[in-house]
């Protein structure tokens, strides 16, 4: 459950979204928000866990980016960091955008996820 806990060595997981710090003997993230003393022990779980998203994104926007090449649709990558993907339908030039990160569909509210992104563009 040491969200923190697992970057940190000072840091442990107290219940009901708390951290303490053991360093500075301070609770640094309080209902899974970090509070101002978050980072006093010099603790960069907060940074590595950004890392480890924007590689996460990166990865999914690459695989999203090869399989509409694979299939020829058109494409244009709109913001690498949310891992957004506006792509044109080929029956009606219609242009939807994917966010490769959550597999989200803007505009759509029941699917999700690359391949029923792709059911919906070849429609």
């Amino acid at each position: 459950m040491s969200m923190c806990g697992e970057k940190c060595p000072n840091c442990c997981y107290i219940g009901e979204g708390d951290f303490y710090c053991s360093l500075i003997q301070k609770i640094v993230i309080e209902d899974f928000c970090p509070t101002e003393d978050f980072g006093c022990c010099n603790c960069n779980w907060k940074e590595e866990r950004e890392k480890e998203r924007l590689e996460q994104t990166n990865k999914r926007l690459e695989y999203a980016i090869s399989r509409f090449e694979q299939l020829k649709f058109k494409y244009k990558v709109c913001n690498r960091n949310i891992g957004q993907v506006n792509v044109w339908r080929p029956s009606d030039n219609k242009i939807f955008s994917f966010y490769a990160r959550t597999g989200k569909i803007a505009g759509v509210n029941n699917i999700r996820g690359i391949e029923n992104f792709i059911k919906l563009l070849n429609k």
